[in-house]
């Protein structure tokens, strides 16, 4: 009886974690001061204050930011750093590299590991705040280089950092916690094979706030048991456990043709 009794929270535990880890809830990085979401609603839940966001809708005309600093209405600017001119401008229908984005203005943003300067783009905030969010669209959708994240603190001190896969299409958030602020966003190539030929992408809806709130008791509840669930699931591995993959984890990310 006791046995069966065990395999049943198991089960249920199995259960409940597999529904996390596909919500969006453990896209955490290791560092303890930054909570990475992929989940746009989720990530609004554990906010408050005011949520400005940028939707490039009020520019008339393509705005190139390839070797001067572009400030935006809504309280951020973009920076390229490198030796190519390519791309690297606020993008308004008709778009440029349309079978890229969404159709709508946009940030067409490109990175490249490769000549006398990397091609690194800058997303600075003009307050640093505690969160900072954005779509990012097609990702290495017809082959590149892949496209690294770093968050950075008003010191310019990289507090988290992540890579993201190829051929994706989604919401990236982050919300710094233990008294950090996040400043700006660096992207750059995840990938020094110069043969990919560097990486396009778009940003869109960026989304920020400078002030917070402590989470409602079920949001804390949620992220906390999200980390327990991680953490085994992390064990497991280590001792050569079988690890358990929800369906919506290895169902492949769609991509699209560029």
């Amino acid at each position: 009886m006791k046995t069966a009794t065990l395999r049943r929270k198991a089960r249920a535990w199995k259960t409940l974690c597999q529904g996390l880890l596909a919500s969006g809830i453990l896209q955490t990085t290791a560092t303890a001061g930054v909570q990475v979401f992929s989940d746009r609603g989720l990530w609004e839940v554990t906010l408050g204050g005011s949520i400005v966001s940028e939707d490039f809708e009020s520019f008339a005309e393509d705005v190139d930011f390839s070797f001067s600093t572009t400030s935006l209405p809504n309280g951020f600017s973009l920076t390229h750093v490198g030796d190519d001119s390519f791309r690297n401008s606020i993008d308004v229908p008709p778009i440029t590299f349309s079978s890229e984005s969404n159709g709508t203005a946009s940030a067409s943003l490109f990175t490249e590991s490769d000549g006398a300067q990397p091609d690194v783009v800058t997303m600075s905030l003009d307050i640093p705040g505690i969160a900072f969010g954005f779509d990012i669209d097609d990702i290495g959708g017809g082959g590149g280089e892949g496209t690294k994240l770093e968050v950075l603190d008003p010191d310019d001190t990289v507090i988290s950092e992540l890579t993201l896969p190829t051929g994706m299409t989604r919401f990236v958030g982050f919300r710094a916690d233990g008294g950090d602020r996040i400043a700006a966003v660096r992207f750059s190539s995840a990938s020094s094979d110069n043969s990919a030929g560097g990486e396009g992408f778009f940003l869109d809806n960026v989304a920020m706030t400078q002030e917070g709130r402590v989470p409602e008791p079920a949001a804390t509840w949620l992220v906390a048991l999200g980390g327990a669930c991680l953490a085994n699931r992390r064990r497991r591995r280590k001792h050569g456990r079988p690890v358990w993959r929800s369906k919506a984890m290895s169902t492949p990310l769609a991509r699209r043709r560029r």
